[in-house]
């Protein structure tokens, strides 16, 4: 356990902190728009990217050697630094300044490596660009799923940060682990407290899960059901709470694929043609974003499922018609605001990949039929 040491500032302290669990790395600390480095890995890094170095005060009677670079090139420096056989972990805000001021005029702000670069991570034309995929097996225990441990490490949610969490066999997953779940895909973050530590990490992540009907498998089929359906169905089925079903804007029911099926052509539309039209409506997202200046896109991935507020409205304006059948809806199905706002950027997207300005009945009606308001 390390101790603290006279004449150190805190920023310092929280520094060396972190260095202690990356002895073989460089580190990278994040400090507003630069990546910054300190005593060897500053010494390493400005002779191996060809930088200036500086200093930035003392410790224990010697000047601190310091360099730095520049969030938005960081990229570029990491590729050059792993091509030269450098490890580099790199430790990212994990809180906005603000709130820091809150603990004390004195508090730091929460810092942790959310990323470690390494050989393995290059390819022949540069880093793996590829975003994480993260598959869990049902039996992962709560830590291991959203964080925890005696340091505060953090779990499969922010493994999985701007890429996809897969969740094979959903409701064989512990309760407890699936309601943990809550926070992070409403906030995008989550928090890990433990007696020695209270961290917060990014967990912007999109969750697809895969189940059964029931836990034979065959709750469709009258001759192949076990002798308690429907009713294992539904117990079954149970083990996902509504709040947590709430947040799961997409519901789609896939029925066994037959050897007829096997034998159909192929659809008009294949994977690369989807995949334009896919890309084309992230890029009408991204120059969405853009255009704001909010303080409320700060650390959000540009995309739908980040409108909120007043960008919600701004962005998900209905026609008179449209308007209507929401109100409709939204009564009949007993929508919870969480519900209402998902099923808007839900159609938002829709008409997205339709290359369309306004938000049409049509988008709202096909955004209505993946939502799923009660278990079957």
């Amino acid at each position: 356990m390390s101790t603290a040491k006279p004449n150190v500032t805190p920023m310092m302290a929280q520094f060396l902190e972190i260095k202690e669990s990356y002895p073989d790395a460089l580190l990278f600390y994040r400090m507003g728009d630069f990546y910054e480095l300190f005593f060897d890995d500053a010494i390493a890094a400005s002779e191996a990217l060809d930088i200036a170095l500086t200093k930035r005060g003392k410790h224990e009677g010697a000047d601190i050697p310091m360099c730095g670079v520049p969030v938005h090139a960081a990229e570029g420096y990491l590729l050059t630094l792993i091509r030269k056989g450098f490890r580099v972990a790199v430790g990212e805000q994990l809180e906005k300044p603000a709130e820091a001021k809150k603990r004390g005029a004195k508090s730091v702000v929460k810092r942790d490596v959310v990323r470690l670069v390494t050989p393995g991570t290059l390819t022949e034309d540069g880093l793996v660009t590829s975003r994480p995929y993260r598959d869990p097996h049902h039996s992962a225990s709560l830590p291991a799923l959203v964080g925890g441990g005696s340091k505060a490490k953090p779990g499969e949610v922010t493994l999985a940060h701007l890429g996809v969490l897969f969740l094979d066999e959903l409701p064989e997953f512990d309760r407890r682990v699936l309601e943990a779940l809550r926070q992070p895909i409403e906030t995008g973050t989550v928090t890990v407290s433990r007696a020695n530590a209270h961290v917060t990490y990014p967990a912007h992540f999109q969750m697809i899960a895969a189940m059964n009907p029931c836990r034979c498998g065959y709750l469709s089929d009258p001759s192949r059901a076990c002798s308690r359906a429907p009713k294992c169905g539904q117990d079954y089925q149970a083990k996902i709470s509504g709040p947590l079903y709430d947040r799961i804007d997409l519901v789609l029911e896939v029925p066994a694929v037959s050897a007829m099926d096997l034998t159909l052509a192929p659809a008009k539309e294949g994977t690369k043609e989807i995949a334009a039209r896919v890309f084309a409506a992230r890029r009408r997202q991204a120059e969405r974003f853009d255009k704001q200046s909010s303080n409320a896109l700060l650390n959000k991935p540009p995309v739908n499922a980040s409108l909120e507020g007043e960008l919600l409205e701004r962005h998900c304006e209905l026609e008179p018609d449209g308007q209507a059948l929401v109100t409709e809806a939204a009564e009949q199905l007993n929508l919870s605001a969480r519900g209402f706002h998902r099923l808007l950027r839900v159609a938002r997207t829709i008409a997205d990949l339709e290359d369309q300005e306004r938000i049409k009945r049509l988008h709202i009606a096909e955004a209505l039929s993946f939502r799923r308001t009660a278990l079957a």
